[in-house]
């Protein structure tokens, strides 16, 4: 029996314990050893075992190079979060994460080279904008920005997105800055990016409060 996203949600409700959940997935996966849904359940449910998130790390990351690539605009987001949380969990002591990573990413772009049209890429990008906003990974908040935007797009999303990357770049270049304090180093390529965001933000304020100007034709 194929798994689909619904049967995946599923499955996780119905075996919420963590020793039973693997017992099962790790059945199914006998008879199903590549499906991406068990695979990404097995990784998801060892991430609640101390010492088994490199483990986790490993599964995830592989199905992010997986061909052909997943599309399904659910898992995508389900395997972004349980990578930020592997790694987090295989170093305690990390600094907070600006992005996924390479390997994360990954997985992505090769959806975005599957996908059919311009409008379901555009889909893509927006559901790894939303992803990325919440876990605050602002250099993959732009990237997603950045790539949303090599699709084309109307004046109005334009406008939208001209916007989102001037956060991005501000927040980035903000939680960028952090990281070199707590590491006691200088990060000239920070200075810069906080500075070009600045001036962005100063650009677009003054657009947005210039008067508009309005023709009236005089009387002769």
């Amino acid at each position: 029996m194929a798994f689909n996203w619904d049967k995946f949600c599923k499955a996780q409700r119905d075996n919420p314990r963590p020793k039973f959940a693997l017992d099962a997935v790790g059945k199914l996966l006998k008879k199903r050893p590549n499906d991406p849904y068990l695979l990404a359940w097995k990784a998801s449910t060892l991430l609640n075992f101390d010492g088994r998130a490199n483990e986790a790390l490993s599964i995830l990351t592989t199905l992010c190079q997986r061909q052909p690539p997943i599309t399904d605009t659910n898992l995508l987001p389900f395997l972004y979060d349980r990578i930020l949380n592997a790694s987090r969990q295989s170093d305690p002591k990390c600094l907070p994460l600006s992005s996924v990573g390479a390997e994360g990413l990954k997985a992505w772009q090769n959806a975005a080279k599957a996908l059919p049209n311009r409008k379901a890429k555009l889909k893509l990008w927006s559901d790894l904008f939303v992803v990325s906003m919440r876990e605050e990974c602002w250099e993959d908040v732009r990237w997603a920005t950045m790539q949303a935007n090599k699709e084309g797009t109307d004046s109005k999303s334009r406008k939208a997105i001209y916007y989102s990357l001037i956060l991005a770049n501000q927040l980035g270049g903000e939680r960028r800055a952090e990281l070199a304090k707590e590491a006691d180093k200088i990060d000239p390529s920070t200075r810069i990016q906080l500075t070009i965001a600045l001036r962005q933000m100063e650009e677009a304020y003054g657009n947005s409060t210039k008067p508009t100007v309005r023709c009236t034709r005089q009387p002769l």
